[in-house]
């Protein structure tokens, strides 16, 4: 019986430990995905996930547009492939998160010249406020100086390269919905990183079951996040609902008041005001509610 006992959990463990690894080495590929970079003071580009893509080789990838990260990726286990059009209509393995330092990732023949691939390093790092694992690509440019190092960390996927004619990073990127850093709005390259708080009038109001409201953090002077709140109260001050409760890199946010819940289905038509705090700041605005 205990030995029987001992390959049970031996059994579960093997699992739980799978599940992690196969966790560890996610590269994100979902359609909205994305990430900005700079190369400089003030210049920003953005690449993004735009839709999924079925190639000649019938197999489906992430069609990535943008000027540092681009083309189409596509996962299968560790590995992320990347598909080669000018190498008739071949993919090729471009990263690969089961391999050790030195190991050969890749060997790609393109016209005229060869990328070798190889794991340089692999530990953790700390990107965009917390730390994760990453793991160092070096590309070789056999026939050029054109050379580089790819930093790719699980759950996020290229946040740097370093490269003899050029270098750019990550400043910030919003994967399955979560927004990570400082995120931009590089359509517009005038536009900077907020400089001030400010609270949107909730739309639509009045409103029947849901209703949304904006609010912009600015960038702190050490460049922290800030712990910001968002409250509903009813006309007596009484807290109605806490739209939000943690802490935020500056940017763009918008969230959603929904009396669809069984906890807000009581909730009557009437009057209340929302109040946005972080750090000194305070504002409120009143929303109807009209059912």
């Amino acid at each position: 019986m205990k030995q029987q006992f001992m390959l049970i959990m031996l059994f579960i463990s093997t699992i739980i430990f799978s599940q992690q690894n196969v966790a560890q080495y996610y590269f994100p590929l979902q359609i909205g995905n994305c990430w900005q970079f700079t190369e400089g003071q003030n210049i920003y580009k953005e690449s993004r996930i735009v839709c999924d893509s079925i190639m000649p080789n019938n197999k489906k990838y992430a069609k990535i547009e943008g000027v540092y990260l681009n083309g189409y990726y596509r996962t299968e286990g560790s590995k992320v492939y990347l598909y080669q059009s000018v190498l008739k209509n071949l993919e090729t393995v471009f990263y690969d998160f089961s391999l050790s330092v030195g190991d050969t990732v890749s060997r790609i023949v393109y016209p005229g010249t060869t990328h070798i691939i190889t794991v340089n390093s692999k530990g953790t790092m700390k990107i965009l406020g917390q730390q994760y694992n990453y793991l160092r690509f070096f590309r070789d440019d056999v026939k050029s100086t054109a050379d580089g190092y790819y930093y790719v960390v699980y759950g996020l996927g290229l946040v740097s390269y370093v490269g003899e004619l050029m270098y750019y990073s990550c400043t910030g990127a919003i994967i399955d919905g979560k927004q990570y850093g400082v995120i931009l709005n590089v359509t517009n390259p005038a536009y900077n990183i907020p400089l001030q708080h400010s609270l949107s009038q909730n739309y639509p109001n009045p409103f029947n079951l849901e209703t949304t409201v904006e609010y912009t953090i600015p960038a702190n002077v050490k460049g922290e996040t800030t712990k910001v709140t968002l409250k509903v109260y009813d006309l007596l001050g009484r807290e109605v609902a806490t739209l939000v409760d943690e802490y935020k890199q500056a940017g763009n946010y918008r969230v959603t008041f929904n009396v669809k819940t069984p906890y807000m289905a009581s909730l009557p038509s009437g009057v209340y005001f929302y109040r946005l705090r972080a750090d000194s700041y305070s504002e409120t605005k009143k929303l109807i509610l009209m059912k």
